[in-house]
């Protein structure tokens, strides 16, 4: 790029010919900085040769691509002539635009001369007009002197392309102040720098606090979406993964009340990258490393008190990668930057190729303690410790009595251990008292980071060998609004249409207006798409609208799904269930219809009813029932049903099959009749007469406790059955073999309504921790009572399901055609019964991180 080197003989000559240029001796010299803003306005490249003679095109072209803040051809005058440049020419366009703005010019002829080298004069005319200065005001030359525009040329009658270079980085960067008057007078444009005044591009220098676009936030283009530079936050399109913590200079244009920067250079001048195999140590803010692997030559290097540190990308404390010993991967690098040259290094950036956690190791008792972090020796399984020459420590060495010894060896070592999934990244979507759910999956946490857990935060989360969050390390934050969405309305404003969202928060109505400039809806960019478009985006299949989360960052909005309720089998069922905060006398909307009934039926249960045509003879039922483990303070049921008014029976705490049916409270069993709470008495007979007998006869519900079981019979009546009585089940009938149900689920449509899954199995079960019911003969019938025991391959044939007891999980062994134990944690083996072909398919429940149950079915025995 850069060609430097004149002949002596020839700069001895051009320096007798003009004295006055102590420059003379050299082709213009382009600092990186000055090589990056030019190459950004598109005024050199890498292939520009700098010793190059300039031509009259090439400048009129390098100044047309200064100023072209709109598409050059909209720039051009069709109207000017120019005698020596067809329209077809590559630079017709430049002149043209150039002319129109009166800062290009020809001769008396009307020819431009474009291959005739510029001389310094009528470049510095051109500067000088493209400044907004009537030259025959001022003297060019003088006035370039006097903006310090002017370079030293070494020769007036014709520039090289890195003279003219220079100048215009010079123009770009010239103060128009016009306090100081010279001789001549001026015309005042106003003051302030060319960028500024001209084109409207404000500076911004300053430490980089936050660069969204590192892991989280890239577009599909791989642009950053958000930059903060000295605590402010700007839009980006610029595409750098190792920001923070840097010294940066740019540019940025504001439009439409939006910051958006345009362009940004970082100085790598004084930065030092060093692998991290060649660390030695960090003690009292210094830091030792080897320059050659070989020759081992240390150099050691001044670190800032209180530098910036950024681990992956993400700012830490800067405690957290370094103590008393070095706690940094053996594998990937880390780079220290100087920001202010005075050879103190005020940034340290790590990049670690390993997920795993990092850092020094003591040992106590049966324990090992990573950065303070305990890790039990007996829960070994899924751990594996690295040290520094990438060997494999054996856990079993340091194991109990061993301990004490091997630990003397192992204290204050740098390792890496690696538990099984041990990091998760993503968004902290809800925090409740059995934890924090991160992108909506459940984890539990340790007691000393819970205050530093934030519903919308992002970051990655590390887990010890029990799946429980034991660090986060967080990237920029998002207000998120957690909202029952109403509608979605497009409406006029003037000549355009805008997008208006109506939802409801966890307390007040809330309105949020004008969310069309930038929306996201799951992953998906609304920006050149329509308001129309989004509004049905935010559709589900059945015309109802989702729950969301909002998501708003400056002024863009992401729109995030939070579930999205199944449908039921029945054409009728054309609600969805969401949920809704506990408030028995508030009145909310759904779907845009009211909800005119709240009925609370006792401390653990209310139903929502909603009338879904004009007479209100058709109602939806929704009911609500209360679960600790619900931020909300309930428990989402997966669907709403339809049934008439005339026959209104609900079922509040399981719903099965289209329609839903009588409910067992927390005190006694009962339904609903006309918006009213009765229970049943005794003889099931005090509200059995409300044509029960018109139900849907596909499905079935069984109610039970201790005392009593309701069923339907064959006549129609939903009544008390005792052990060896006759129930309704589909469209055959099913006996009742034990008492001792509690709530029995059907599955023979594969509708499975409880939270654990959802198969198409077939069959009537009852799931508990060490019991299993299936369907047989038509009879439902205990299979186990102990799952290591009774259960025959046809019982595995038919439904095979097996529940963790006391932290065990079991599976069907093939070789012993009987159960075995595995354990609860190990993930591994489960993995290997999948793989071995003993089911085709296997679902394991999880809770809190812990396996708690194990379904497999269509087994291949």
């Amino acid at each position: 790029m850069r060609k430097r080197c004149i002949c002596l003989c020839i700069i001895f000559c051009m320096m007798i010919l003009y004295p006055f240029s102590f420059a003379a001796s050299q082709s213009i010299y382009l600092s990186e900085k000055e090589e990056a803003l030019l190459a950004f306005f598109n005024v050199i490249n890498e292939d520009t040769d700098y010793a190059e003679t300039l031509t009259r095109g090439q400048f009129a072209q390098m100044l047309s691509n200064v100023i072209s803040v709109a598409p050059i051809e909209t720039l051009a005058d069709s109207s000017i002539v120019i005698n020596d440049i067809e329209p077809s020419s590559s630079i017709y366009l430049p002149v043209t635009v150039l002319y129109a703005f009166k800062i290009a010019f020809g001769d008396e002829n009307g020819n431009f001369n474009p291959n005739e080298p510029i001389s310094y004069e009528h470049a510095a005319i051109m500067i000088v007009r493209t400044l907004g200065i009537n030259e025959n005001l001022v003297e060019p030359l003088q006035f370039l002197r006097h903006l310090n525009i002017h370079i030293s040329i070494a020769n007036v009658n014709s520039l090289t392309i890195g003279e003219g270079a220079s100048l215009i980085y010079n123009m770009l960067n010239a103060k128009i102040d016009f306090s100081n008057r010279f001789d001549g007078d001026v015309s005042v444009f106003g003051s302030g720098d060319y960028l500024e005044r001209r084109l409207g591009m404000k500076r911004v220098s300053g430490v980089v606090n936050y660069a969204a676009g590192n892991h989280l936030y890239a577009d599909e283009n791989g642009y950053n979406d958000k930059i903060k530079i000295n605590d402010k936050i700007y839009d980006s399109e610029i595409n750098e993964i190792d920001l923070i913590g840097r010294y940066v200079e740019g540019y940025y244009k504001t439009e439409k009340d939006k910051d958006t920067l345009l362009y940004l250079y970082v100085d790598r001048t004084d930065e030092i990258k060093i692998n991290a195999k060649y660390l030695l140590e960090v003690k009292n803010n210094s830091l030792s490393y080897l320059l050659d692997l070989h020759e081992q030559k240390e150099r050691k290097v001044n670190l800032k008190n209180g530098f910036i540190a950024v681990y992956n990308g993400m700012p830490v404390k800067s405690s957290d990668l370094f103590g008393e010993n070095l706690l940094l991967p053996d594998t990937g690098s880390i780079t220290l930057v100087d920001n202010n040259h005075d050879s103190v290094y005020d940034v340290v950036l790590v990049d670690s190729y390993t997920d795993g956690i990092v850092g020094a190791i003591d040992t106590a008792g049966n324990s090992i303690f990573i950065d303070g972090l305990e890790y039990k020796l007996n829960d070994y399984d899924n751990v594996v410790i690295k040290n520094s020459a990438d060997e494999v420590i054996d856990l079993n060495s340091i194991k109990q009595d061993s301990v004490a010894s091997v630990g003397e060896s192992l204290d204050g070592k740098l390792l890496t251990i690696i538990v099984s999934d041990s990091v998760v990244s993503g968004m902290i979507t809800e925090i409740s008292e059995e934890g924090v759910c991160i992108d909506n999956t459940l984890y539990h946490i340790k007691d000393n980071i819970k205050d530093e857990l934030k519903i919308g935060k992002l970051g990655k989360f590390y887990l010890n060998y029990d799946n429980v969050i034991i660090k986060a390390r967080f990237t920029g934050e998002e207000y998120v609004i957690k909202a029952f969405l109403i509608d979605a309305e497009v409406f006029s404003e003037g000549f355009s249409e805008k997008l208006k969202i109506k939802a409801y928060m966890e307390t007040d109505k809330i309105e949020i207006l004008d969310v069309s400039e930038n929306v996201i809806i799951d992953g998906i960019s609304y920006k050149e798409k329509s308001p129309a478009e989004m509004r049905n985006a935010l559709l589900s299949d059945d015309g109802s609208f989702r729950q969301i989360i909002l998501l708003t960052f400056a002024s863009d909005m992401t729109i995030r799904d939070i579930d999205t309720p199944k449908t039921t089998d029945s054409e009728d069922s054309v609600y969805h269930l969401y949920k809704f905060p506990r408030s028995d006398q508030a009145a909310y909307t759904y779907s845009g219809k009211s909800l005119n009934g709240v009925c609370t039926i006792d401390e653990n249960t209310t139903i929502f009813f909603i009338p879904y045509d004009q007479d209100e003879s058709n109602m939806c039922i929704i009911p609500v029932n209360k679960m600790s483990s619900d931020q909300y303070g309930y428990r989402q049921m997966k669907g709403a049903y339809a049934v008439s008014k005339e026959s209104l029976v609900a079922d509040a705490v399981v719903l099965t099959g289209e329609f839903a049916y009588p409910f067992l409270t927390s005190k006694c069993y009962a339904c609903i009749v006309e918006n009213t709470y009765t229970t049943l008495d005794d003889s099931g007979e005090t509200v059995l007469g409300l044509e029960l007998s018109n139900y849907n006869r596909k499905h079935f519900t069984m109610l039970a406790d201790s005392e009593r079981v309701y069923g339907r019979t064959q006549d129609g009546s939903f009544k008390e059955v005792e052990i060896g009585d006759v129930i309704v089940y589909g469209d055959n009938n099913a006996v009742i073999k034990n008492r001792n149900l509690d709530i029995l689920y059907d599955c023979s449509e594969g509708t499975f309504m409880d939270e654990y899954s959802s198969m198409t199995l077939g069959g009537m079960l009852k799931m508990e921790a060490g019991y299993v019911y299936s369907m047989k003969d038509n009879a439902l019938q205990l299979a186990s009572k102990n799952p290591l025991e009774g259960l025959t391959k046809e019982d595995m044939e038919a439904l095979t399901i097996y529940f963790a007891e006391n932290a065990n999980v079991f599976v069907y062994d093939e070789k012993t055609k009987g159960i075995s134990k595995i354990r609860e944690s190990n993930i591994d083996e489960i993995r290997t019964y999948i793989q071995s072909g003993i089911g085709d398919k296997v679902v394991c429940y999880f809770s809190g991180g812990a396996i708690k149950a194990i379904f497999v079915y269509r087994l291949n025995i």
